[in-house]
């Protein structure tokens, strides 16, 4: 009887730790995190807006062709002007990332009757434009690391 008993409780005990085990996602080695590091906010107003382009279709306004993004409130998440907004389990490739500083958190870019943006934006790279908006080829990074931080400094 102590046998069956000792097996049996063997049995629960591989049960319980096997769970444990298989429930546990083996890291990916063809994926990162890319940290985005946006700088030169104004204020703690609305939200920043952080969208990742896998391709330079739709870059860098087109929602539909967002790889991933995310809206964060600055209320209190940003500090010395500066916040880190991190996209984990990212495929390794080609990215470019553009940001937007949503002040009145309206979800769109508002802009001048000329069309100029009224609120701040920026791209990775820091990548310029004059007269239109940056471009993929500029923006772009290749994320081939496990870590991987990516910068740009809001323009106003």
């Amino acid at each position: 009887m102590k046998k069956v008993v000792f097996v049996f409780s063997l049995f629960v005990f591989s049960l319980l730790f096997a769970g444990e085990r298989s429930s546990a996602t083996p890291p990916n080695p063809m994926e990162g995190t890319v940290t985005v590091v946006v700088t030169g906010l104004k204020n703690q107003n609305g939200n920043v807006n952080v969208a990742m382009f896998s391709s330079k279709e739709g870059f860098p306004g087109d929602r539909e062709k967002i790889f991933t993004g995310i809206s964060v409130p600055l209320v209190k998440k940003m500090k010395d002007g500066k916040m880190v907004i991190p996209f984990s389990h990212i495929p390794f490739g080609t990215y470019a990332v553009a940001v937007m500083h949503d002040e009145n958190a309206n979800q769109k870019m508002d802009k001048n009757w000329v069309g100029v943006p009224k609120e701040g934006y920026c791209a990775s790279n820091n990548a310029k434009s004059f007269l239109a908006p940056p471009q993929f080829e500029d923006a772009n990074f290749e994320l081939i690391s496990d870590l991987m931080e990516v910068g740009c400094k809001i323009n106003y």
